[in-house]
């Protein structure tokens, strides 16, 4: 169970991690900031 825990909380870094990386590559590509 410790290990589904584990896999579970790791995933959800893993998709924040990436949201967070694709917002920043975003946000750095138009330093203008965009229509939104």
């Amino acid at each position: 169970m410790a290990d589904l825990c584990m896999a579970f909380m790791l995933a959800a870094a893993y998709v924040l991690f990436a949201c967070f990386l694709s917002w920043c590559g975003r946000a750095l590509e138009e330093p203008g900031g965009g229509d939104r």
